[in-house]
């Protein structure tokens, strides 16, 4: 199994970027699912050439998430 890389960017506004490397096709989705879930609504998915090929992509997501009392929102 190939490495696999996941960057995560949390801007000053709190918008947060996902982006994934070495995931073929559909499975970049499957990695960041979890983050997603716990961080907010989805604002949007990019797939690169990458993704459509089957060979190594990035898919980026943008999520909004609020943390307030210590939980995220």
């Amino acid at each position: 199994m190939d490495m696999q890389e996941l960057e995560i960017v949390i801007d000053k506004d709190g918008q947060v970027c996902i982006s994934v490397k070495g995931a073929p096709g559909a499975e970049c989705t499957t990695l960041t699912h979890a983050l997603e879930a716990e961080l907010g609504d989805l604002v949007e998915r990019t797939h690169t050439a990458e993704f459509f090929s089957q060979k190594e992509h990035v898919a980026v997501s943008e999520i909004t998430s609020v943390k307030t009392n210590g939980k995220w929102q």
